[in-house]
């Protein structure tokens, strides 16, 4: 026992006491004394030791009074003191815990799942755990069969990881279901594809127009405004003094031009040849007329009143006629002049497309200069748009399209039936290669999606369009043809280039030579002038099924081959053999000339075959009963054919060049007044003789290919009925004067 003490003087300090060495049982007391280094002394401090006897009850060693568990053996202490034994407490510091029977460290009383170490816990409480339910905050859903993220309680197509909802339940997805909701229209037109109650959100606030009390979100409420779904009448949003509804550019002060289309009363329209507003029903019709459905159009639509600054009128060439034929005069009405080449509607008739062709305009005299080149007609109220302005480009309509002249089932817009398009025409935005001049070199493909947007396909810098062609509904093929520099063409060959139609994206080139001519579609291929022909489905060149030129009737599932270089054997035939039709009389040699052009500069095409639904027109040539054998008195005796040949006049008056059936003159600057040349006709076998006319025929021949030529080589040839001089008919030709 020890003791211990300080001394404020001297730093040593004994410490005694007179403790035993062993202590008895009972109380005893012990002294202890203190001495320094001086000899002083102190022994005042006492203390007492108790030596008592200690029960250990359960005999572990440790005495009751120590002992947590003094009648328990096997557990001493409880550190958490939650009245179990650190010995058998699973979690001794854990107050909370004491068992864990499942063994996967998580106490029973925080384990959901205390009896299996792969689970402890359920978060959302449907009973299964987080590490097998795959939606653990969903007491909804557990399991996802397919991975697609969806629980397979919610999934339609638990087993299908690309399908999850069908909405109207007709055992297809929505991915694949292309009306999910089954209103009747495609979910790629459907504002709310899943909604059958509602189709169209016009003013994009997310409430659909059966529901919206104003469509267009113009402030008027659509029960008072005359154009519910156009806030164009009321607005003028550029300043011009055009309301936005009759503006053909509303958000450009420039462009002054206003349009106004009214054809609710309207079941089909035709094309006039020339615009005339003092006499519309004097205007000849276009053989193709549009039909619009009456279903498709309200009954209660009214003409619009003028409410700009502009005045209207029926200065267009379209002629639209109601159901008993009667022409109304208010269908289209602008404040200029407004002429349309083409007129198409979308196969679900919602749609209507007007190509104005500024290329054949240019040749027209005494029109307004044209702004837009397409104008997309919304026909359930009227309202159009310009989808593409001249300044951009120009849609080729099928008057000037050389490659649809023969294929009678297509239009220069050629549908989907979605409302989709394929067109061709020039792009003014396109930049070409350093050489190569605009123009045909600037023509493009351009796909047209059936929100009406208008978009350029991409093409290679070498390349021009010369036809673009549906093949199936996913795939389109244009065909394309190495550009022209100033002094040469680019090198490659011709081709098809394929583009896949949900992405625009180009899938394969296929060389196709001879493409750039007149190609049809049948089904799902393409046949081409002189043995081209492309399989739609395999996207393969195929053997040829039609020799010549190929056709198609306006149905587009019969197909025609015309051979126009067989002599006295040209002829038009199906390729089912069913129909031939010859093309000559047996006599006529010359090739047979199925292509005709405008003699005005336009460029537009003309086709001498013409189908209905059961018939076939065509032209058919006979051999001259009188052929000619000499003109202006040279090369008498001589055959005279209709060859290519030119002929130096007498008395220097200038040239005639003959190129088939065409005559060229071109007169010396000196030679004034009438022409009149002599002409000689094989009557018999070998007897040449003047033949004596009894009535005057007047003819136009074409001497020039348009405007840009010398106005004085278009020509009028006049039949003298007087011979003039020995065995010899005369031909009279009068010189036109420069116009005006």
């Amino acid at each position: 026992m020890a003791g211990s003490a300080s001394d404020n003087v001297d730093s040593i300090v004994t410490v005694n006491n007179n403790a035993p060495s062993i202590f008895p049982l009972g109380i005893t007391t012990v002294t202890f004394s203190a001495s320094d280094i001086a000899g002083n002394e102190a022994n005042d401090v006492t203390s007492t030791v108790t030596i008592a006897l200690e029960a250990d009850t359960d005999g572990d060693g440790v005495f009751d009074s120590l002992d947590d568990f003094p009648n328990d053996a096997t557990e001493t202490t409880d550190t958490d003191a939650d009245g179990v034994g650190d010995n058998a407490d699973r979690f001794p510091n854990d107050a909370t815990e004491t068992t864990d029977t499942d063994a996967d460290s998580v106490g029973d009383n925080t384990d959901d799942f205390p009896n299996d170490a792969t689970e402890t816990t359920d978060t959302d409480a449907d009973g299964v755990g987080d590490n097998a339910d795959s939606f653990p905050n969903d007491a909804t859903e557990t399991t996802d069969t397919d991975g697609d993220g969806v629980g397979n309680n919610a999934d339609s197509f638990p087993n299908d990881a690309t399908e999850t909802t069908d909405t109207d339940g007709d055992g297809a997805g929505n991915n694949t279901d292309p009306d999910s909701d089954i209103d009747g229209v495609s979910n790629r037109l459907d504002d709310f594809p899943f909604d059958a109650t509602e189709i169209t959100d016009t003013d994009g606030d997310g409430i659909g127009n059966n529901t919206d009390p104003d469509d267009d979100n113009d402030g008027v409420i659509d029960a008072n405004d005359e154009f519910p779904l156009d806030s164009g009448n009321v607005v003028d949003t550029d300043g011009d003094g055009i309301l936005d509804r009759d503006d053909v550019f509303p958000y450009d002060s420039s462009l002054f031009k206003a349009l106004r289309v009214s054809l609710a009363e309207t079941q089909s329209l035709s094309l006039s040849g020339a615009l005339d507003t003092n006499n519309v029903s004097s205007s000849p019709a276009a053989p193709k007329q549009l039909k619009i459905s009456k279903a498709l159009l309200p009954s209660n639509f009214y003409l619009p009143k003028a409410r700009a600054k502009t005045s209207f009128e029926a200065l267009s060439n379209i002629i639209a006629r109601n159901d008993d034929g009667a022409i109304e005069l208010g269908a289209v009405l602008s404040s200029e002049t407004t002429f349309i080449a083409e007129a198409n509607i979308t196969p679900n008739g919602q749609f209507l497309y007007l190509l104005t062709s500024a290329h054949i305009q240019r040749a027209i005299p005494e029109l307004d200069e044209e702004i837009c080149s397409v104008y997309r007609v919304v026909l359930e109220d009227m309202s159009f748009s310009c989808i593409l302005s001249t300044e951009d480009g120009d849609i080729e309509p099928k008057l000037l399209g050389g490659g649809l002249q023969t294929d009678f089932a297509r239009s220069g817009i050629a549908f989907r039936t979605d409302g989709a398009a394929v067109l061709k025409g020039f792009n003014w935005n396109r930049i070409l290669p350093e050489g190569v001049s605009g123009g045909t070199n600037s023509t493009i493909a351009w796909f047209l999606n059936p929100m009406g947007k208008l978009i350029p396909i991409p093409i290679d810098d070498d390349r021009f369009v010369v036809g673009v062609y549906w093949l199936t509904d996913d795939y389109f093929a244009v065909g394309e043809q190495p550009v022209n520099y100033s002094d040469s063409a680019a090198p490659g060959n011709p081709r098809l280039a394929i583009y896949d139609a949900n992405d625009l994206s180009r899938v394969k080139t296929v060389d196709a030579e001879n493409i750039w001519s007149q190609t049809v579609k049948l089904g799902s291929d393409l046949h081409w002038i002189y043995g081209g022909s492309f399989n739609g489905k395999t996207l393969e060149i195929q053997p040829a099924l039609v020799q010549g030129v190929p056709y198609t009737d306006i149905t587009g599932t019969r197909l025609f081959g015309l051979i126009d270089y067989a002599g006295i054997d040209n002829r038009f035939e199906s390729v089912d053999g069913n129909i031939v039709l010859a093309l000559s009389d047996g006599i006529a040699q010359s090739n047979y000339n199925w292509r005709k052009g405008s003699a005005t500069g336009t460029d537009i095409g003309y086709s001498i075959i013409a189908f209905s639904e059961r018939h076939i027109a065509y032209m058919k040539n006979f051999g001259a009963n009188t052929p000619i054998i000499s003109i202006d008195c040279v090369a008498q005796n001589q055959e005279f054919t209709l060859g290519s040949r030119e002929i130096t006049l007498t008395n220097n008056r200038g040239l005639l060049q003959i190129d088939g059936d065409q005559w060229f003159f071109s007169l010396n600057a000196s030679f004034a007044g009438d022409l009149i040349l002599d002409y000689s006709v094989q009557k018999a076998a070998s007897e040449e003789q003047g033949q004596q006319l009894t009535r005057v025929r007047e003819y136009k021949m074409l001497v020039s290919n348009g405007p840009h030529q010398n106005p004085n080589r278009r020509v009028f040839v006049f039949i003298n009925m007087t011979p003039n001089c020995q065995s010899a008919i005369n031909l009279r030709i009068t010189k036109l004067l420069p116009p005006t």
